[in-house]
């Protein structure tokens, strides 16, 4: 499935139901992903909906340059060491 900026708004109605999303694994590495990445971040943070990022989700929130507006303390990461490593810009064994 690819996942683009216009399915965030599929998603909204659905967010008064939600407790969490989880987000990365298998979802890709393209621009259009990227795009919908940056959208949910934008439609959840005001809701203060926890995240949980893993996978392919820790590269796309490597690209971002800035988080506006989301709490960190609602952010989970879970990368293995080589993602650590790779989100951290150091390496795999200084993890």
């Amino acid at each position: 499935r690819e996942y683009t900026a216009q399915m965030v708004q599929e998603i909204e109605p659905h967010l008064s139901l939600t407790d969490a999303i989880v987000i990365g694994p298998g979802i890709g590495l393209k621009q259009h992903t990227f795009e919908f990445f940056t959208e949910l971040l934008k439609l959840t943070a005001p809701r203060k909906i926890p995240l949980v990022i893993d996978a392919d989700a820790l590269q796309l929130l490597k690209r971002l340059k800035h988080v506006s507006g989301y709490d960190a303390g609602l952010c989970v990461v879970t990368p293995h060491p080589k993602e650590a490593a790779d989100l951290l810009d150091c390496g795999a064994g200084d993890i």
